[in-house]
C-alpha cells in the first residue's frame, strides 16, 4: 500500500500530470454539475442581453447546485468520480508513456482503465436526473423506470462507478509497480 502512495506522489509531483489531473477533474465535475441545467444554460448564455462577466457569473452559480440539487450521496460520488476519473486517466497516461519506452502492448490494463473510465462517465449525475448518460440511453428502451425499483433509486450506478474506478486505479498502480523484467529464480 505504501508503494502505491509513493507512486501517486511521484506521478502527481510532476507538473504535467498535476495539471492534467486538475484539468480533467474540473472538466468532469463541471459537466456533471452543468449537464442537468443544460436547457437553461442554452437559453440564457447565448443571449446578447448579458455581458461576458455576467455570463461567467451565471454559469459559475451552478456549481452551488452540488449542495442543493444533489443528495448527499450523489454529491459525494459525483466529486469522487471526478477525482478518481482524473486520477485514473493520469495514471493510465503515465503507465502508457512508461511502457511505450520499454515495450509494445498493454492490453489488460488498457481494458481495466477503459472500463473504469466508462463506468465513471455513465455513473455521474444527480438524484433528480439520475445518471445522466445511462438514464438517457436506457430511457429509449423503457429501462429508466427499472432504476426506481432499486433501493437507492439508481444511485447504485454512481457507487458502482466509484468502485470500478478504484479497482482500475489499483490495477494500474499494480502494473506500474511491477518490475520491468520477469523474476528469474
Amino acid at each position: 500500500m505504501f508503494g502505491y502512495i509513493q507512486i501517486l506522489v511521484k506521478v502527481l509531483s510532476k507538473s504535467t500530470y498535476a495539471l492534467l489531473f486538475a484539468t480533467v477533474s474540473w472538466v468532469v465535475f463541471t459537466v456533471s454539475v452543468l449537464f442537468p441545467n443544460r436547457s437553461i444554460l442554452f437559453q440564457v448564455v447565448p443571449r446578447d442581453t448579458m455581458s461576458v462577466v455576467e455570463k461567467i457569473q451565471f454559469v459559475s452559480s451552478f456549481y452551488g447546485s452540488i449542495f442543493t440539487n444533489f443528495t448527499w450521496l450523489s454529491a459525494i460520488y459525483t466529486i469522487l468520480v471526478s477525482l478518481l476519473f482524473a486520477l485514473n486517466l493520469v495514471l493510465f497516461v503515465y503507465y502508457v508513456k512508461k511502457q511505450r519506452a520499454l515495450f509494445k502492448g498493454s492490453a489488460p490494463v488498457v481494458g481495466n482503465s477503459a472500463g473504469g473510465l466508462v463506468a465513471g462517465f455513465l455513473g455521474i449525475g444527480c438524484a433528480t436526473c439520475g445518471t445522466f448518460v445511462l438514464t438517457t440511453v436506457l430511457s429509449f428502451v423503457g429501462a429508466g423506470a427499472i432504476l426506481t425499483y432499486l433501493p437507492l433509486r439508481g444511485q447504485e450506478l454512481g457507487i458502482l462507478a466509484v468502485l470500478l474506478l478504484m479497482y482500475s486505479i489499483y490495477a494500474i498502480l499494480s502494473k506500474i509497480q511491477e518490475p520491468v523484467v520477469c523474476d528469474y529464480k
